[in-house]
């Protein structure tokens, strides 16, 4: 990937990488598997 020609301190190059850090964070986030024992318990009460 070429380097960002833009300024270091422009805003629309600052939200871009936060976007890019945010969702390779988010697919490492979806590609864990959670058992289901790590649910809060729940009370059942019928009604």
């Amino acid at each position: 990937m070429p380097p960002d020609e833009r300024n270091i301190d422009d805003p629309a190059r600052l939200a871009d990488e936060a976007r890019e850090i945010v969702q390779k964070a988010a697919t490492e986030l979806r590609a864990q598997r959670i058992p289901i024992e790590t649910e809060p318990p729940t009370v059942f009460t019928p009604d």
